[in-house]
């Protein structure tokens, strides 16, 4: 018997009226976003941020990275669900996109426990890597950038995240034509990750169909 949903658009309405609680900024944020960037799809769905916001809460999160800031939707959602002394670091190479997103951690009153990087993601991760204060002090990463370097983040995130501590992996299902057939790098390198981390037992996993899919992992 299947035991999966065929999520059309009135499920999903659904599921948008009734399951989530959007933060006013963040629906601003959302919006905004999509009004002035083309690719507006590589901001994270609004399910997606409230399940963080829950994950951050739930795991009493209090120090966060991100690689992939884009408009900064996922951050300041973290952000909003960490304590006054949380920190979230997070990168990002385009200045448009994150200018919008400082303009509304500011507006939103975040941008205190913000900190962004604007540099390519290997090299914001090896200075963390680098650094003893975040080194195996993280609490949860969070890969939502260029597909075709996943597996590197993958691998540094495991150096720098916590034992017991959580990375988040996203666009592990729903990267457009998926396939095992599937020529394009990014789909590649997305079906080679998903087969190592499932035989990966340097972590715990369970891959959620949210969003385009998340794969989320604890550090053992």
């Amino acid at each position: 018997m299947k035991k999966y949903l065929i999520l059309n658009d009135i499920a999903y309405n659904f599921l948008l009226k009734t399951g989530i609680r959007e933060h006013s900024i963040l629906r601003k944020l959302r919006i905004e976003t999509q009004k002035k960037f083309s690719k507006n799809n590589m901001q994270i769905s609004p399910d997606q941020g409230q399940f963080l916001q829950w994950l951050v809460r739930l795991t009493k999160s209090e120090f966060i990275i991100e690689i992939g800031c884009f408009t900064g939707y996922a951050s300041l959602a973290m952000s909003l669900a960490m304590s006054k002394n949380g920190k979230l670091f997070t990168c990002d190479t385009n200045i448009k996109w994150t200018c919008i997103a400082q303009y509304f951690w500011k507006k939103a009153k975040k941008n205190h426990k913000i900190f962004l990087y604007l540099e390519p993601a290997i090299t914001f991760l090896k200075k963390m890597l680098m650094d003893d204060n975040i080194r195996r002090k993280v609490d949860l990463l969070f890969i939502d950038a260029d597909k075709k370097n996943y597996p590197i983040y993958y691998e540094m995130a495991l150096k720098i995240v916590r034992f017991g501590g959580i990375i988040i992996i996203d666009n592990v299902i729903g990267l457009k034509d998926l396939h095992i057939n599937n020529s394009k790098d990014s789909a590649k390198t997305i079906l080679q990750l998903n087969k190592k981390i499932h035989k990966d037992y340097r972590v715990d996993i369970s891959m959620i169909y949210i969003g385009g899919g998340m794969t989320l992992c604890r550090v053992l």
